[in-house]
């Protein structure tokens, strides 16, 4: 199937002339202050070596510059060279990282640039919910990616339950989905979107003036052009990919909706994969069903040459099981929490080191998992005893004779304690469970919304 027949058959024009005057206008100096000033300002700095507290720390002095500079693109829809060069960073995915394929590659641009791209971005979101389907969870304004989650939850406890033909659901994996995207299909999708054509032209000058160093040993070696893919690490660059695999959720949704999906889905995955450079790689895709025959098991593994996967699996970071959460499912990050205080000498560290590594680092790993699961309290007992001794005594195992209670020193730092979170109420951040029957009947026939002003920020609305 052509491009342009995948993309008539499932984007509708949804951007509106208000949308489009909104994205496109020349920004004013508040709008890119607050672009600067919404940034992390700890990030690592690109070639330039200006990170963003110097440019958030001497904003009085430079910030005038700064506007100018950020105009000037708006208004002449042209980049300085370099300004848009990169550091490329090999994060490895595993310990045993020994191929190309085992590291993720992260961007280190510089703040400038980051800057024009964090207006565009944050424009951009605010008319995101109009155009990306209740499918996608990730990277849109006032949607939770943890609804996802419970989504997925809940399929996975309905694949035994009785239905014609059975329940299946299917685990899909892009082969380097941000690094493989076509330009010329992102292109097209945002123009069969309804996008202003100065839009599109500005999203295409940012990805083909992007110039990439690699760095081996901390050390910058040549610059390189590239000509696909989306830089993780740049503000629009989910955005634009969201909008990309808009296609596939909403073909997948097409072919639910008229009945066809046993016998079509496949020939989506090819069409699709061949048109955007997104390649479902089949060898760690899965399915998964309830109780099935082998015969009707063998029938799906021949037919989408996925693997059958089994129960409990991660998903987003967070593992999927059948029934309510019980402790051997939660074990295993349970302890690649604890794990990180092994890497520490725990005597050396000084209780305040200490309270630190447990808040920044033990804490934050396992928040985003209670944030989906009401975790057992035998094994919020296990964590907090963990943290408790660590702080007091240095070792996991070791408890020391404290003169103030447990609960005083998690009790915030303006009643006197330090600010800990206590371990029996972290659990309690459940996230509603959806019943799916429900979910897709809500959102199977979803419409955009009408265009308002509603959404869009005070300053613009004039």
């Amino acid at each position: 199937m052509e491009i342009a027949t995948l993309l008539q058959d499932v984007i509708p024009h949804l951007i509106s002339d208000l949308d489009n005057n909104f994205l496109v206008f020349t920004p004013n100096g508040e709008e890119v202050r607050n672009a600067v000033f919404h940034m992390n300002p700890s990030s690592a700095p690109g070639p330039d070596g200006f990170s963003g507290a110097f440019f958030q720390a001497c904003w009085d002095i430079i910030g005038q510059d700064v506007v100018a500079g950020v105009q000037q693109f708006f208004s002449d829809n042209y980049l300085l060279p370099n300004i848009n060069s990169n550091f490329l960073v090999l994060i490895p995915k595993s310990k045993e990282a020994n191929e190309i394929s085992h590291y993720r590659p992260i961007v280190l641009a510089n703040f400038f640039f980051k800057i024009i791209t964090k207006v565009m971005a944050t424009r951009l979101g605010i008319i995101m919910d109009k155009i990306i389907s209740p499918h996608q969870t990730a990277f849109v304004q006032d949607r939770s990616i943890h609804d996802c989650i419970a989504l997925v939850s809940e399929g996975v406890n309905m694949l035994d339950k009785k239905s014609y033909g059975g329940n299946i659901g299917l685990k899909l994996d892009i082969s380097k989905a941000f690094d493989t995207l076509s330009w010329e299909f992102l292109l097209l999708v945002l123009k069969s979107f309804g996008f202003h054509e100065i839009f599109i032209r500005r999203v295409h000058l940012i990805l083909q003036s992007a110039k990439l160093s690699i760095l081996l040993n901390g050390t910058p070696h040549s610059y390189f052009s590239c000509g696909r893919g989306v830089r993780q690490g740049d503000p629009l660059s989910p955005l634009l990919f969201c909008i990309a695999e808009e296609v596939l959720s909403r073909g997948i949704l097409a072919l639910h909706n008229s009945g066809k999906i046993t016998q079509s889905l496949n020939p989506l995955l090819e069409d699709y994969g061949l048109a955007s450079g997104q390649i479902t790689n089949r060898s760690k895709s899965y399915f998964y069903v309830g109780k099935s025959a082998i015969a009707r098991k063998e029938i799906i593994k021949a037919s989408l040459g996925f693997l059958e996967g089994s129960l409990p699996f991660n998903y987003l970071g967070v593992p999927i099981f059948k029934g309510c959460p019980k402790r051997q499912h939660l074990q295993a990050l349970a302890d690649k929490a604890r794990a990180c205080f092994f890497g520490w000498q725990g005597k050396i560290l000084s209780m305040a080191g200490r309270v630190e590594l447990v808040r920044s680092i033990f804490q934050s790993v396992l928040l985003h998992s209670f944030t989906v699961y009401l975790w057992p309290r035998s094994l919020l007992r296990y964590l907090q005893a963990s943290a408790r001794n660590f702080i007091l005594s240095g070792d996991l195992q070791r408890r020391k004779l404290a003169l103030i209670s447990w609960d005083q020193i998690c009790s915030p730092k303006e009643e006197g304690g330090l600010g800990l979170r206590r371990g029996r109420f972290q659990g309690k951040f459940l996230v509603r469970q959806m019943d799916v029957k429900t979910y897709l009947a809500e959102n199977s026939k979803w419409k955009p919304p009408n265009h308002s002003f509603k959404g869009y920020p005070k300053w613009w609305i004039r």
